[in-house]
């Protein structure tokens, strides 16, 4: 089995090819986020072609420090991109 690399991986999926990402997905909810970098990357690539996406909730366990602040860094970051993005953070 050949190695997985995520650039390569992402660099090939065409979520454009069925519209369902970009027209259909308007809401994204995340349970047990832990601010990984593989999480990261999946909300990036639907954030990047989800042009329907209204709402992110990132739900995650209030001990996780590290979830915590990834998900504060990461709400600026798409809120910044996108004003119209509802992003709700839970503990």
């Amino acid at each position: 089995m050949p190695d997985f690399s995520r650039d390569t991986f992402w660099s090939t999926v065409k979520p454009l090819d069925t519209g369902c990402v970009k027209n259909a997905l308007k809401i994204v909810e995340v349970k047990g986020f832990r601010g990984i970098q593989n999480e990261l990357h999946v909300l990036e690539f639907l954030l990047e072609h989800g042009h329907a996406i209204r709402k992110v909730t990132l739900r995650m366990r209030e001990d996780d420090q590290h979830a915590r602040t990834t998900a504060m860094q990461l709400k600026d970051r798409m809120v910044a991109k996108l004003s119209q993005l509802d992003v709700l953070i839970i503990y």
